[in-house]
């Protein structure tokens, strides 16, 4: 499925719009089913191009649309939403739109990810250590993503949002290498 930057204003505005419209209780089970109809349209990436395809007829899209929504059974905001898009020729958007609506959902919930790389695998006893360490640090709920990289040589590399916790040996050499440098 293409991806356009979630900085795209009209993006922008979808997932706000989207956020109003689902905020309170809805939320989280709309977001699932969002994230349901995301995985529909990674496992069948034709469907984007048919959506959008401009010698398709619109209503006949908008059958196409409602046969799929049919298997899938999602609520009315998010059928909506769907149709929204797909009438204003946006289904290439909706991987975008989603992580933008993520960012807002996360923030009104003070949630964040924390994508982490390791060179060892960390123990379920080592891994709430480490997420209760971050949620420390950064004052959010932290949902951790955790990754081996073996280009990580001792500690941790952990990115939340814009921020960056490095606590690699790689990371402690460079710095000792700079320091001898200046």
């Amino acid at each position: 499925m293409p991806k356009a930057s979630t900085s795209n204003p009209g993006i922008q505005r979808y997932a706000l719009a989207f956020f109003h419209a689902i905020k309170g209780e809805r939320m989280d089970p709309i977001m699932a089913e969002y994230r349901m109809i995301l995985e529909l349209f990674r496992a069948y990436p034709d469907l984007t191009q048919v959506l959008n395809h401009l010698l398709l007829k619109d209503e006949e899209k908008e059958r196409i649309l409602a046969r799929v929504l049919e298997t899938c059974s999602v609520s009315k905001e998010m059928a909506s939403f769907l149709k929204t898009l797909l009438r204003r020729r946006h289904m290439d958007w909706l991987e975008s739109i989603f992580e933008a609506l993520q960012a807002l959902v996360d923030k009104a919930h003070n949630r964040a990810t924390a994508f982490v790389k390791v060179a060892v695998k960390l123990s379920e006893v080592q891994r709430e250590k480490l997420r209760a360490k971050l949620e420390q640090l950064t004052h959010k709920k932290i949902d951790l993503r955790v990754e081996f990289d073996p280009t990580v040589i001792g500690g941790i590399v952990a990115k939340v949002g814009d921020r960056i916790f490095d606590t690699s040996l790689k990371n402690k050499l460079n710095l000792i290498k700079a320091g001898m440098e200046s």
